[in-house]
């Protein structure tokens, strides 16, 4: 039996926090200038999953715009008499992880737009349906590299998440982003528990292969 993944909403709340879910999030996978056209290139992707530690992204929010104080209490301040402010907690970007259709990755074919984007021939994209013991192991989240949602709601499809696919994201960019793309809030019990199988698939020995 699988255990449904529980969340909520957080209503009128800007900051992003640890779990969220956030749909339409352009990623800009990179960049050149020719001829004085600059020409970006991205991926779009459905969904995302915020994977940034909670406390980081609490402390980072709460020091914005905050004077940096010295030990007497007192607020610091520049040659120009400018109060310094302490960015020592502030985040560069944010960690999350793209979450896809369990239906359509189970087709193999969540990443064709992917390869379309690259200019990959569509007739030479190997696509590898899950077979249904497969589909079973994914849902009891045997293979380390992904994590699979099901949400006790009629609302969000199951999906999985694929911790090979992770990428950082500016915090302002995304904290836009939720005013209008926010789903909602993985609750803190279930994250916690898609924080500790990230870490250990980041942190997995490679070994060569033994021909």
């Amino acid at each position: 039996m699988i255990n449904k993944t529980r969340f909520r909403k957080y209503k009128n709340d800007k900051r992003i926090r640890q779990g969220d879910i956030i749909g339409d999030v352009r990623y800009f996978e990179s960049f050149k200038i020719d001829s004085k056209v600059l020409e970006l290139n991205y991926i779009d992707f459905p969904y995302v999953y915020v994977i940034t530690q909670e406390c980081d992204l609490d402390l980072e929010k709460a020091s914005r715009g905050k004077e940096l104080k010295n030990n007497n209490g007192n607020i610091e301040y520049d040659d120009n008499s400018n109060p310094i402010i302490d960015v020592n907690k502030s985040l560069v970007s944010v960690l999350v992880a793209p979450i896809y259709n369990f239906d359509i990755f189970s087709d193999g074919v969540h990443l064709v737009e992917l390869c379309k984007k690259d200019k990959i021939d569509p007739n030479t994209y190997k696509v590898n349906p899950l077979s249904k013991k497969d589909k079973k192991k994914h849902k009891e989240n045997k293979y380390s590299r992904y994590h699979y949602l099901e949400f006790n709601s009629t609302t969000f499809s199951p999906s999985i998440i694929d911790f090979k696919h992770y990428f950082s994201i500016n915090l302002e960019y995304l904290e836009e982003l939720k005013k209008s793309n926010y789903v909602f809030t993985v609750d803190r019990l279930f994250r916690e528990q898609i924080s500790l199988r990230f870490a250990c698939f980041l942190a997995r020995i490679g070994l060569p292969v033994v021909k």
